[in-house]
């Protein structure tokens, strides 16, 4: 099959032009980048989900042979599911901005910090287009990082960020699933009637791995053979076990994961409980639902153990993506996509304009047949990747203990490594979490995926020099260290 260009739809172009084109494909207003498909229907009850650090392939519908998501199968079951949706980050706050703004973390305001105090955001958002035109809004989330002066608060009437309990090992604050379904439950009960936008951040399953009776006992076993690792004294997690994520003498990695999957089916049985009380208010017929995460975890890949953040590896990049549009024939779309494509997709469900500012593309074509037209694209501070038909693309250095800061857009790809840094192609068709590269017989692909990544460092780090660094209070490091993102 030749290479097509995922810029235009077209052939494929080489030198100065497909390198123009490329570039005015990263700086073009969305207009002309998002497709002008208007559903049939107005919508005007939307629910977003996102899940913290819920790895594609321990849910059920994207592959998991234990049961550990049956509610959010059930909803798949109705629903288009996205088997190629990446994240633009595989850490927490850069990667919910982008899935708010539609806009990859180096074109943004906020760049890449994660858990930074940060001012508000001044361009648009997704909470600001649903609350000028008369919708309730409101955020509940789980995650410290996430907190009100984040930044991400615009649009937003309710924005809930009542940690009321602490991580078991670092004490770190956070809210558990339980209280925060509680909390929207509550906020539906009072706005059912009304237009709304209701996002929910999940903490659960993000480690220290600690599941509530039952689902602490329910997976145990049932992760494979023993694999003893390293307990480490520090929270890198490249060779052994974080610090942080230490459970007692625990020292066996199919005991984390059975602990992991026990955190997925403890925030399952909750993601029920918000399903449940939609269809209790009589609006689950009425809602789209669009549920997907943040980012994944490492088990081993490149010598990393429960983590992430450190790469762009599929195991952290490649996300679930489901979409529940009432009255739609349920749908699977092997196509990749990006969570910068969500925002888009629900303002044209509500047949609302797009500001021209996000960069995503309309899910609802991608499920009849479209590509996108821009890539997909990932990035950290320290590496920039690339997805296209099944092949992922990856550029630069993994984060380390003594290298490669998180918080921080490398303006200068010589820094930490960078420029030095390995190439590798994957091909998930065959290798769905990138352990074997493919650059050497698939050189042309290779070539292609690596202009496309050069070409966005240079636009986005054009945006980074043009910035300040943000300064962090001693409390601000001081919990940032503890919960591993800052060396």
């Amino acid at each position: 099959m030749p290479l097509q260009s995922t810029l235009l739809g077209g052939a494929a172009t080489s030198g100065p032009t497909r390198r123009n084109l490329l570039l005015g494909s990263l700086l073009l207003p969305a207009l002309a980048l998002v497709d002008s498909f208007v559903p049939r229907v107005r919508f005007r009850k939307f629910l977003l989900v996102s899940v913290d650090t819920l790895r594609f392939a321990h849910v059920g519908c994207f592959g998991s042979p234990l049961p550990t998501t049956p509610a959010l199968d059930a909803l798949a079951f109705e629903s288009t599911r996205f088997t190629k949706a990446f994240s633009a980050c595989s850490f927490t706050m850069p990667s919910i901005t982008a899935l708010l703004t539609s806009k990859m973390p180096g074109m943004g305001e906020h760049l890449l910090a994660n858990g930074w105090t940060m001012p508000t955001l001044t361009t648009p958002a997704l909470a600001q287009s649903f609350a000028r035109a008369g919708f309730e809004t409101a955020a509940f989330v789980g995650n410290y990082t996430l907190r009100k002066d984040a930044g991400l608060t615009p649009g937003f009437a309710t924005y809930d960020d009542d940690f009321d309990s602490l991580e078991a090992t670092r004490g770190v604050p956070e809210r558990r699933c339980e209280s925060l379904t509680n909390a929207a439950s509550g906020w539906l009960e009072s706005n059912w009637s009304k237009s709304f936008f209701l996002w929910l951040h999940y903490q659960d399953p993000h480690g220290p791995y600690t599941p509530r009776p039952p689902y602490d006992t329910v997976f145990v076993g049932q992760e494979g053979p023993l694999e003893e690792i390293p307990l480490l004294e520090n929270q890198s997690g490249q060779g052994g076990l974080p610090e942080y994520q230490r459970l007692g003498d625990h020292r066996d990695l199919s005991y984390y994961k059975s602990q992991f999957d026990g955190e997925i089916a403890g925030w399952d049985a909750q993601f029920s409980r918000l399903i449940a009380t939609l269809k209790k208010l009589g609006i689950y017929d009425e809602t789209v639902i669009v549920v997907c995460a943040d980012h994944g975890e490492a088990f081993g890949e490149r010598g990393f153990y429960c983590c992430h953040g450190h790469g762009l590896g599929p195991e952290l990049t490649r996300v679930p993506l489901i979409l529940y549009v009432p009255g739609s024939a349920r749908a699977v779309v092997g196509a990749p996509v990006s969570l910068l494509d969500v925002a888009p997709t629900m303002l044209s469900l509500a047949r609302l304009p797009v500001p021209v500012d996000f960069a995503g593309f309309n899910l609802l074509k991608a499920a009849r047949g479209s590509q996108r037209p821009q890539p997909v694209l990932m990035e950290t501070s320290f590496a920039v990747g690339a997805v296209a038909d099944s092949f992922v693309f990856t550029w630069g250095a993994l984060r380390t203990p003594s290298g490669c800061p998180e918080n921080m857009k490398i303006s200068d790809p010589t820094r930490c490594g960078f420029a030095s840094g390995a190439m590798e192609l994957y091909d998930l068709a065959s290798d769905p979490l990138g352990s074997v590269d493919v650059k050497a017989r698939n050189a042309e692909r290779f070539r292609y995926m690596e202009g496309i990544c050069r070409e966005y460092l240079s636009a986005s780090t054009a945006v980074y020099r043009a910035h300040e660094t943000v300064s962090l209070d001693e409390t601000t490091k001081s919990r940032l260290r503890a919960l591993g993102y800052l060396n």
